[in-house]
């Protein structure tokens, strides 16, 4: 036996020897890494990797400037007039709509002028010549009140004269400082020589005659209606220039009228120490101070009802009995019930007129949804009562002057009191006896969208448009108006369908002047042909401001019969801005021609673009349009509305250049983010991570240009040529197949779906199968190999395709590949060449279901491998029915072990076998040393495929 001594010596001597092996193990092993090192350096000179010197990267500092180098190489400027000489055949036409000249330019221009952009940039691919001229709204409020606050004073305290320079001033340096920004988006349009401007003369000249033709045509009149009025602007305002709350608070009240006695109907049953009371209820209290009548839906029934704590007996509609219980938390007992008819015999007392007797009259505006089914009536201040006040021949007398008070033909205790607000509480105080119950009202309620005030429907002499003459003519015309997304062409149709007027008048001095004047003796207008060419002769002399500083024998023909001209005046107000950028088609469009598509914001549906319908129509009968797309608006991180009210509006030039320690994206970024957002959100996220993602995906963009550039021979392929392998008619097939999607993407302006499909297609198909499964036939291969000079001509092709898919998203980008491309660094810009277009010839489905077959086994091999062992020391047997074997077998073997990526592949028949299933072993084979591949038998160094190319390189 050993003792523990010899037990220890044993151990000894076999760790040791363990050790001394494993060192010998190790000591081959980093000689042989060292030898392959040698072997992957002595033979790497002869691998054919990608060359190309496009940047992969560019450097944060040089990307603004890269984007300006890339604009003046590519003549982004003289594009538009370059096609508008070459292109042949009928125009393109998109309508700019005008955006406001009233400051920086901010992320809704970027969105909407891209949009714009993109879309014509692709018509022009498509081969049609583009009619794209921006233009900008320069007057209006907005810049009215930018003026204001530039020279320090007041609408009180300032002439005429010196806030009209003031605000053209204003105006003319934002279109330049917006106009600076629109040529760093890349806009394929003449921003130097073709764009309009709603302040020019020649606009105005246009916009006086269209005026009169709507004159003469009865479209335009003047009229005593009640308009939306806005105390804190102190103007008229159309329905598109209204905002609404939908948390205003308004105090509502149950308030009673007494009836009048000797106008009962004999069958009423009223006790003799009880008055009878007209129960209405309003949410506009002070009106209450111009009643004219209480309205009666004679449809209706009616009853006469005792209120609990009340002596007295009051009238009121049935079905609105429960809701005033409800609301007022009291008790109500029918008397008797009274047909609606019935009511036409009452007569009431005013609470403020106890001399006159008012009437009750038949309305059928009065609903059932709320309130006592009888209604206050006050013509002066609402269109439904207005309507009625005609009807009847009540007072249009109105009590409110300009600025929301109370005029001195009121109430003493009224005058001068606003009637939103101290007016409003001391009705309530004078009433208090009369008020049965008063409650907080939370409805929607129109805003000054400007002043982000209340404002007040108030009766005034105003010009309208007669919407009700060209509304049936109008929505004729949209039935023939494509309108995306669909949803908008309801709610425009629906917008249009319940229009009253159009009241086209604004007080207000920075706009254009109405051409009327006045004769104040006989109460007539002065309007005709003579005097608006006369007129227009004016602006040549003394420019658009001729009717603020010529005198009225001044601003006539010499020759002008006139008995007495001091009873003549000028008027005094200007047109509503939406008549002045409604008529901008007309300077645009021939004389029935008809733009291909308006591209705006969805607020547009109740501005721009129903100005643009009206007008055209009146002059026309016939839209202005073919096609309306509408696209989202702004909202930042916490998703309130971009506005410059709110301060939170980003410009995009901040985005594009960087600031505030931001990186600076460039215009290719600001591209991308548009086109992926605008058009798929009513509502566009302005976040630092959706432009960190589009510049990820730009990213994206340029590593697989860099490689495609890489592997180009320099010679322009024919489409047309039969291709052998299977790899590159698949990848063909795909290729017509994602060019087609692509562009029925663009057609149906699905811009984001665009980029998606981009993405998709350069990640699925191109990186993950064509380039990776075909690197080794580019790097490896022999110069002269058809097997290589195919792959490199399928790489033109798919670059081609890509630049293609990507040119009217991100041309900057485009064009800086070009300039790195073998075909097209020459061209000055990509838009100025022949656009590519894939060849029939390339639809090959059998290509696609055989590698789709392949991708099928490859996916059974992947899963069945073993986990110590890559796909490349595989041998592979496929048993297989008669269909699968015979469609691989057509097949190049070396082929298919490219596809499949494996050392060896036996194809065997089954006939047992309905698909197909395999067996795996690992390969006797070494890895060549050259190209990695293990298909070396005999532990070569090289297989002879790379010794060929070797040999052929050295002789």
């Amino acid at each position: 036996m050993f003792g523990f001594g010899n037990l220890r010596y044993f151990r000894h001597v076999y760790l040791k020897n363990v050790r001394s092996d494993l060192k010998r193990k190790y000591a081959s092993q980093k000689k042989n890494n060292l030898q392959k090192k040698s072997n992957l350096k002595k033979y790497s000179s002869t691998i054919n990797l990608p060359s190309t010197k496009f940047p992969l990267w560019i450097k944060n500092e040089e990307r603004v400037l890269l984007d300006k180098k890339i604009e003046k190489k590519a003549q982004f400027q003289s594009l538009y007039n370059w096609q508008r000489e070459n292109i042949k055949g009928q125009d393109y036409i998109l309508h700019d709509g005008p955006p406001y000249a009233n400051g920086s330019p901010h992320i809704g221009h970027a969105i909407n002028k891209i949009i714009k952009d993109i879309t014509v940039r692709q018509r022009l691919l498509e081969g049609r010549r583009i009619n794209f001229k921006l233009g900008w709204d320069c007057h209006g409020l907005p810049i009215e009140l930018k003026a204001l606050s530039v020279v320090g004073k007041d609408w009180m305290n300032i002439t005429p004269n010196e806030l009209r320079h003031s605000a053209r001033e204003f105006a003319t340096s934002s279109i330049k400082e917006q106009k600076e920004a629109f040529k760093t988006w890349g806009l394929l349009t003449d921003l130097d020589s073709e764009c309009y401007y709603t302040y020019s003369n020649e606009y105005i000249k246009n916009q006086f005659r269209k005026f009169y033709d709507l004159f003469e045509k009865g479209v335009i009149y003047k009229d005593l209606k009640p308009v939306y009025w806005s105390p804190s602007s102190r103007t008229a305002l159309a329905e598109a220039e209204l905002e609404y709350n939908e948390e205003h608070i308004s105090k509502a009240i149950y308030v009673r009228f007494e009836i009048i006695p000797s106008s009962f109907p004999k069958n009423f049953s009223i006790p003799h120490d009880c008055n009878l009371y007209a129960l209405i209820w309003t949410t506009t209290p002070w009106t209450l101070l111009v009643n004219e009548a209480i309205a009666y839906n004679e449809e209706f029934d009616y009853s006469l009802v005792k209120i609990d704590d009340t002596h007295d007996m009051y009238l009121m509609a049935s079905k609105l009995i429960p809701d005033f219980e409800k609301i007022s938390e009291r008790s109500v007992t029918v008397i008797q019930h009274i047909p609606g008819a019935a009511l036409s015999s009452l007569n009431y007392k005013h609470h403020f007129n106890k001399e006159k007797i008012f009437k009750f009259i038949a309305g059928t505006h009065i609903r059932s949804s709320k309130g006592t089914g009888l209604v206050h009536t006050a013509p002066a201040h609402g269109p439904d009562d207005y309507v009625l006040g005609l009807k009847y021949n009540l007072s249009m007398k109105c009590v409110v002057d300009e600025a929301g008070r109370f005029t001195k033909e009121v109430h003493s205790d009224f005058q001068g009191m606003d009637v939103l607000t101290n007016g409003n509480t001391l009705m309530l105080d004078k009433l208090k006896t009369e008020i049965l119950y008063s409650h907080d009202f939370k409805h929607s309620y129109p805003y000054d969208w400007r002043s982000k005030k209340p404002v007040v429907l108030r009766s005034s002499e105003q010009w309208f448009m007669d919407t009700n003459l060209l509304k049936d003519t109008a929505l004729n015309c949209l039935k023939n108006v494509t309108m995306k997304p669909r949803h908008y062409a309801n709610r425009l149709h629906q917008l249009l369908q319940t229009r009253p007027f159009w009241c086209i008048s604004r007080q207000r001095i920075w706009g254009v002047p109405i051409p009327v004047l006045y004769d104040t003796e006989f109460n007539e207008q002065i309007i005709n042909r003579e005097l608006i060419e006369h007129y227009c002769k004016l602006i040549d002399e003394h420019g658009t401001d001729f009717w603020w500083n010529l005198s009225v024998q001044e601003l006539l023909p010499k020759n002008y019969k006139i008995l007495n001209y001091n009873h003549i005046r000028k008027g005094r107000d200007i047109l509503d801005i939406w008549f002045d950028s409604g008529i901008s088609w007309s300077v645009i469009l021939e004389e029935n021609q008809v733009a291909d598509m308006y591209i705006e914001g969805l607020d547009q549906c109740t501005g721009w673009f129903q100005s643009s319908l009206l007008t055209s129509v009146g002059l026309r009968n016939i839209a202005p349009f073919k096609n309306i797309y509408v696209h989202g608006f702004a909202v930042d991180e916490n998703k309130y509305k971009m506005s410059k009210s709110l301060g939170n509006v980003v410009n995009p030039q901040n985005i594009i250049e960087g600031k505030d320690k931001k990186l600076p994206h460039g215009i290719d970024v600001l591209r991308w983010w548009v086109a992926c957002h605008a058009v798929q959100h009513e509502q566009i996220p302005v976040t630092e991570n959706t432009f960190k993602d589009s510049r990820e995906n730009i990213q994206k963009l340029r590593l697989i240009i860099k490689f495609l550039l890489g592997n180009l021979n320099g010679r322009i392929p024919d489409k047309t040529s039969k291709r052998n392998f299977i790899l590159d008619r698949y990848i063909l097939h795909k290729l017509h197949e994602f060019h087609n999607k692509i562009q029925k993407h663009y057609q149906q302006m699905e811009y984001h779906k665009v980029c998606f499909l981009i993405l998709d297609f350069v990640s699925n198909q191109i990186s993950a199968i064509y380039v990776h499964l075909t690197k080794d036939r580019l790097y490896c291969e022999a110069d002269n190999s058809k097997y290589k000079i195919d792959c490199q001509e399928i790489c033109y092709f798919i670059l081609e395709i890509l630049l293609r898919s990507i040119a009217p998203i991100i041309p900057h980008l485009t064009e800086e590949v070009c300039s790195y491309h073998s075909i097209h660094s020459d061209n000055i810009s990509y838009f100025r060449s022949v656009p590519f277009h894939p060849a029939e010839e390339w639809k090959d489905v059998k290509a696609e279901n055989l590698m789709n077959k392949i991708f099928e086994i490859k996916e059974n091999i992947a899963y069945s491998k073993p986990n110590n062992l890559s796909l490349s020391q595989l041998s592979v047997y496929i048993y297989g029915s008669k269909t699968v074997t015979e469609f691989l077998k057509n097949y190049s073997t070396n082929e298919l072990l490219d596809i499949l990526q494996i050392s060896a592949v036996s194809l065997n028949e089954d006939v047992n076998e309905s698909n197909f299933r395999i067996k795996i072993e690992q390969t006797n084979n070494t890895a060549c040393e050259r190209c990695r591949k293990f298909i070396c038998t005999n532990n070569d160094e090289l297989c002879s495929r790379c010794i060929n190319v070797i040999n052929a390189v050295s002789s």
